[in-house]
């Protein structure tokens, strides 16, 4: 159960990436190179260093590309596809009708695209895109590079709050794994132009219902709201990295484990 909960498999690549490496990119070196890491990404959302973080990144620099191609030249800026598992429905329905109308880019009069002619041009874009921002070599497309988590105070962490505060109550940025649509859901909105998280599992928890006391569990920062305590967030880490800690249970458990006892007299 631990392993799936941090699962970061997308099998929407699964349908997409067919169509991705069937397309005509006319034998550009610039264009085709990033379109090969796609044969060996084994389809995971990791951080770090590694041709599968590379695979990500540019997978989803292609999704965004798409989305935007497809779907939000008709949508209302308020209403852009966000990449989650609707719009992975969508474009796995339009793929097979390659002439749908969805697939013109009304912002391109006189113009009428085809399916293959966009995602041509959402690689293309991607691939300027990732130049840009990250580099052109494309071993530093590391998808940890841009998909990110801040942990941000509820309430102090507003940007009417002064910085100082903040500074204080606010966690650090973290890269971290997974995405939209996975199970390792740390989403991100398409319709955007970044690839920060917006929203993620707040905790996670695996129960033994054979020994409760062999049940574990792991916080997105810690288990104390006061701020100079060591408790405050010394769970970001593993959270990111898929790690637990042990959940004692039964009264024993828990006074074998006890570090401190608070005792409250009336």
């Amino acid at each position: 159960m631990g392993d799936i909960q941090y699962d970061s498999y997308n099998s929407f690549a699964d349908t997409l990436i067919p169509f991705l490496m069937d397309v005509n990119l006319d034998g550009d070196e610039f264009y085709t190179e990033p379109r090969e890491l796609l044969a060996s990404w084994d389809r995971s959302a990791p951080v770090g260093d590694g041709v599968q973080g590379s695979g990500a990144m540019y997978f989803y620099a292609v999704w965004a590309q798409l989305l935007d191609l497809t779907l939000d030249d008709e949508l209302p800026l308020d209403a852009y596809a966000t990449g989650n598992s609707r719009s992975m429905l969508t474009i796995s329905n339009l793929l097979e009708r390659p002439d749908d109308k969805w697939w013109d880019d009304i912002r391109t009069p006189g113009v009428v695209e085809s399916r293959d002619q966009v995602l041509e041009q959402a690689m293309v874009q991607a691939r300027l895109q990732l130049t840009q921002d990250i580099s052109k070599d494309s071993e530093d497309w590391q998808w940890g590079r841009l998909h990110e988590v801040t942990m941000t105070h509820e309430v102090l962490g507003d940007p009417s709050v002064p910085g100082l505060v903040q500074s204080i109550f606010n966690g650090g940025t973290y890269a971290v794994p997974g995405g939209s649509a996975l199970v390792n859901a740390n989403n991100w909105d398409a319709g955007t132009d970044e690839y920060d998280v917006t929203s993620g599992p707040s905790m996670r928890m695996v129960v033994d219902l054979g020994d409760l006391d062999a049940s574990t569990w792991v916080n997105q920062t810690g288990n104390s709201g006061h701020v100079f305590n060591d408790n405050y967030d010394d769970q970001t880490q593993a959270w990111i990295d898929g790690d637990t800690y042990p959940w004692s249970f039964s009264r024993e458990s828990v006074e074998d484990s006890r570090e401190q006892t608070l005792t409250l007299t009336p």
